[in-house]
């Protein structure tokens, strides 16, 4: 069918016309009447169309892709207390991960946002902030059990992962609850000692970057947290794997029953520093290997044989960067100047008891680097004084120390570059937490919820929003898409939909796409999702 254009007195007129051959002849057999030019242009501009209401469908319609592959609302419904539930409990916890994902606010400002969407349209939802929170209570720990369980069975059959990344974090809340057996006051990431945290830790896929298990507990050191975990930890990682899985940690995770348990599977990690002092002092000459990074940084590596370590011999790798070195020189120099500054506002000061001086002493001490001074309380008459300086020698040890990480693993065969690239890995998991922390990704924080149970359930729902994520950017590269998250997330938000008028019926049709936006459309399938 082809526009034939025809002249007449009175104007130029369009057709839309078919033609065939029939025995030999080529012969109209359809002709539409367009009409005139004017009439043409209003019906492809719309100009004769009104738009009555708009909505965003392409950020959700993303979501709704990555859903419909885990059958997520299925598994909410089959994994909730039958008395509890009803019929649309999938969509109210669909509707918390995906805002919690694009727009985050409070329970109250949920069903706000999903007005603007074309979920509103499609769901027909009838929520109110008090059904967010009595959802909330449907997700006991049996119910998190159950569909943790789900969602990591259908993620094992899509990812080919054999090495894991394990690490934990935790974030202050206001929330003041005695009783409460989750929130407890420690050391905090973000240097709030004096608030209760949340803790939680995530195994994560190194190479599809996927989280796979959510870890929530009551603050304790990491080495403890993973000597009471480390057994769940490992059946989770048999079940999908057998024993054939690699378990990255950190140095935090070190301790002799850890490091003895994982012992029979194969795993890296980091020694501490005052673990490591004499392999940390090898001379930058014996890191004989070095790879690229990403960033373009040059990686030196060294072989260090072997070392008696927790009862076993262990393969020793180490790495040094230079940027790193460089980085942590600055902070050491800006750090020593800084005590230095903190002890001349003090210097002279007299104290009537050795217990006040020392006290006032371990204030103005970095903690980390106590050895780079020398430091004395001296008797002066019937008081104390302090007295303080920098120790050049310890200086240039530290030095020794900076830029460098000290590896040990039962991976014997593996070459040493892949050991530290492995290792490396874990910076993964940090940019999951940084995405955790982040108020415009998918912040935990501000947590409004006040009983353990919701404050579970509110983390659970944040680790699932995170995997949904996660799969999105995992099907992007998949795709071989160079496109950001973030970005990608923008231009999907401008593809909307509007229900428009001709001043007899209204439909619903999108609205005018770019090139991106048509290509993301394509590229996920979308239209699917336009009912």
């Amino acid at each position: 069918m082809y526009l034939v254009r025809q002249k007449r007195k009175n104007g130029i007129y369009y057709y839309a016309v078919e033609k065939k051959r029939i025995a030999g002849k080529v012969m109209t057999v359809k002709q539409i009447y367009l009409g005139s030019s004017e009439t043409v242009i209003n019906k492809l501009t719309d100009n004769s169309l009104q738009i009555l209401k708009s909505k965003t469908f392409g950020s959700v319609a993303l979501l709704l892709h990555i859903e419909k592959q885990f059958g997520l609302e299925k598994i909410f419904n089959d994994s909730l207390d039958k008395k509890r539930k009803n019929d649309v409990s999938g969509k109210y916890f669909l509707s918390i991960l995906f805002n919690r994902i694009l727009e985050p606010a409070s329970k109250a400002g949920i069903d706000k946002w999903l007005k603007t969407t074309y979920l509103d349209w499609i769901w027909k939802l009838n929520a109110n902030s008090q059904i967010y929170w009595n959802h909330l209570d449907y997700l006991d720990d049996g119910a998190i059990s159950k569909i943790g369980s789900k969602m990591a069975e259908k993620i094992f059959e899509k990812i080919d992962d054999e090495e894991f990344l394990l690490d934990t974090t935790n974030h202050f809340t206001y929330i003041q609850n005695k009783d409460s057996k989750v929130l407890a006051k420690g050391k905090s990431k973000q240097g709030r000692n004096d608030k209760n945290l949340v803790c939680y830790g995530l195994l994560i896929g190194s190479k599809s970057r996927i989280p796979l298990n959510l870890f929530q507990y009551k603050y304790e050191p990491d080495s403890e947290f993973l000597k009471e975990k480390i057994d769940d930890i490992t059946k989770f990682l048999e079940l999908y794997r057998k024993n054939k899985f690699t378990l990255v940690m950190d140095k935090g995770n070190n301790s002799e029953n850890n490091v003895k348990k994982l012992a029979k599977y194969e795993f890296i990690g980091s020694l501490r520093k005052e673990q490591a002092a004499k392999l940390l002092e090898i001379p930058l000459e014996n890191y004989k290997s070095s790879y690229i990074t990403q960033k373009k940084r040059t990686v030196y590596v060294c072989d260090a044989g072997k070392k008696s370590l927790y009862d076993s011999e262990y393969r020793i790798v180490l790495s040094y960067q230079k940027e790193s070195y460089e980085k942590q020189k600055k902070k050491f120099e800006e750090t020593v100047k800084k005590t230095l500054e903190k002890y001349e506002k003090i210097k002279g000061k007299r104290y009537e008891k050795i217990v006040s001086a020392s006290n006032e002493l371990n204030d103005i001490l970095p903690k980390k680097y106590k050895k780079a001074f020398n430091k004395e309380i001296l008797p002066e008459g019937d008081k104390y004084v302090i007295k303080l300086s920098e120790v050049s020698e310890s200086n240039k040890l530290y030095e020794t120390h900076f830029g460098k990480n000290v590896l040990f693993t039962n991976k014997l065969e593996t070459p040493a570059v892949e050991i530290v690239q492995s290792y490396r890995s874990l910076n993964v998991v940090e940019d999951q937490f940084r995405t955790l922390h982040n108020a415009f990704m998918i912040p935990i924080t501000p947590i409004f919820e006040w009983t353990d149970q919701k404050i579970k359930a509110h983390i659970f729902l944040c680790f699932l929003a995170l995997i949904l994520v996660r799969m999105l950017e995992y099907e992007a590269r998949k795709k071989e898409m160079t496109i950001t998250f973030s970005k990608l997330l923008k231009d999907a938000k401008n593809i909307r939909v509007g229900l428009v008028s001709d001043g007899k019926k209204a439909k619903y049709c999108f609205e005018r796409m770019d090139v991106e936006q048509q290509k993301i459309m394509s590229a996920f399938e979308l239209q699917e999702f336009f009912q």
